[in-house]
């Protein structure tokens, strides 16, 4: 199973833990898994239609899924998934 870890801002929505593990394929499929298991993530992540909110930057195996195929980036069972705060400002 590929494991998901956690920016330390996000372990509020996530019972306190770091990393977990996640069986989805794609790394929509993993975020739809993750937004299940722990509902307060679910606004965070996911918009009402279910896609990947802004907000957040999801790297595969240390890539951007935004500059591979996004959401249905493929995930493998030894893949690493970081979930970090996108930051803006100006």
């Amino acid at each position: 199973m590929a494991r998901v870890e956690f920016a330390a801002p996000l372990k509020n929505f996530t019972d306190n833990l770091e990393r977990c593990e996640v069986s989805g394929k794609t790394a929509g499929d993993a975020m739809r898994e993750i937004a299940d298991r722990f509902p307060g993530m679910r606004d965070k992540l996911l918009k009402e239609d279910g896609t990947l909110r802004a907000y957040f930057i999801v790297l595969v195996d240390g890539r951007d899924i935004r500059m591979l195929e996004r959401e249905q980036t493929p995930v493998r069972a030894d893949s690493v998934i970081r979930i970090v705060p996108a930051i803006a400002g100006g």
